[in-house]
């Protein structure tokens, strides 16, 4: 069986035409691409493709909640400068995040040891050492 370039574009165009996530689309269609040149796969390789591209989607979700808010500020660079939970937590109510203090340290210490903030004991006030955490 031997396709023109148009026919097999044409082809996996039509494949892909239901498909309503741009990026699973696209996967698809690379695909079918693959299957109609190559001939080399069966119904199984379009098993495997459309479980492939629902991983990736999955993989492309932020996170929620706390860890999610957390990563956001990691993000946009807030610990550029040393930061105490107390800071954090203000700066997550005033975004509407009314996250408790104590809800906030073990998704810290996770950033942590990822090395996405650096966590050091200072003396705040002269009181005794809070942990402050920043970008390394």
């Amino acid at each position: 069986m031997s396709l023109d370039f148009h026919e097999i574009i044409q082809r996996a165009e039509d494949a892909v035409k239901g498909v309503k996530d741009p990026a699973l689309r696209a996967v698809a269609f690379g695909k079918i691409i693959d299957v109609l040149v190559g001939g080399k796969a069966g119904a199984g390789a379009k098993i495997k493709a459309s479980a492939a591209a629902r991983s990736s989607v999955a993989r492309s979700r932020k996170k929620v909640g706390t860890a999610g808010y957390l990563q956001e500020l990691v993000d946009e660079d807030y610990f550029k400068v040393q930061r105490s939970l107390r800071d954090v937590k203000q700066d997550l109510a005033n975004r509407g995040h009314h996250v408790p203090l104590t809800s906030l340290s073990g998704p810290m210490q996770a950033l942590c040891k990822r090395k996405a903030l650096r966590r050091e004991p200072k003396k705040i006030n002269g009181k005794k050492p809070r942990f402050v955490y920043s970008n390394w």
